[in-house]
């Protein structure tokens, strides 16, 4: 015997489907949008910079570079603190290179390479990764594939300091809180270039996404008299840096 179904509920079916494909339809645009799948987290992360240095003053340690990354895009929670040239903790001492787990204004940990001598060769394309990743229980920090030519190759092993944290997350990981505040602390003229040159993200479905664009932090300009005026007047910041030493 054939079911009787009031035309309403039909309608009202119909509805309920067309409203549903719609809703799933936009979600479908949204996610190729942001380039997201459902589902997909961001596992690790990868910055590749590279440190031009012209000329070191080994006397002084200089010069000294610091970089942050953060998941956070925050000092005031959890970031990662890498040293080069210099050691901060437990106290400063010159020359090799350290990284840091930090908790807003406390440190959580930190581990340094063996390799500890002062920056001392000139012309010296120093170049290395910074690394974070997510754990079961925390976010790991790391310095690898290091290479100079005082220090030769560097944290081939990396260097991984660990911060345990509720709920570990790199979501809001972007490239542009490490380049805002990553700087040549310390004797900036004897720098002539440092750059992020290449970030990668790892997903947890395996992909990796590579970002090739270089920002670049720090460029020193010796002679400001070979820069054009109005070169020069519409960018000061870029020809003006401050002698630290």
């Amino acid at each position: 015997m054939a079911r009787f179904v009031p035309a309403g509920s039909c309608i009202r079916k119909t509805r309920s489907m067309t409203l549903i494909t719609s809703l799933l339809f936009i979600m479908s645009i949204a996610n190729a949008a942001t380039g997201q799948t459902p589902g997909r987290t961001v596992v690790r992360v990868e910055e590749d910079w590279v440190a031009l240095i012209a000329g070191p003053d080994s006397s002084i340690s200089s010069p000294q570079i610091i970089n942050f990354i953060s998941p956070i895009q925050s000092t005031e929670g959890i970031f990662g603190l890498v040293q080069l040239n210099h050691r901060g903790a437990p106290d400063f001492r010159s020359g090799g290179l350290q990284i840091q787990a930090w908790m807003g204004e406390s440190i959580i940990g930190y581990v340094e390479d063996y390799k500890d001598a002062v920056l001392r060769r000139s012309s010296d394309n120093l170049r290395y990764t910074v690394a974070m990743e997510k754990t079961a229980t925390g976010i790991k920090f790391q310095v690898l594939n290091g290479r100079s030519r005082t220090w030769g190759l560097f944290a081939q092993t990396p260097l991984t300091v660990t911060l345990s944290v509720n709920e570990p997350s790199l979501e809001e990981y972007s490239p542009e809180f490490s380049v805002a505040n990553t700087n040549v602390n310390l004797g900036a003229h004897r720098v002539d270039m440092l750059y992020l040159t290449t970030m990668r993200k790892w997903y947890s479905d395996g992909e990796i996404v590579t970002d090739t664009t270089d920002r670049v932090i720090h460029r020193y300009r010796l002679n400001v008299e070979d820069v054009p005026l109005a070169t020069y007047e519409e960018n000061p910041d870029e020809y003006n840096t401050g002698i630290t030493e």
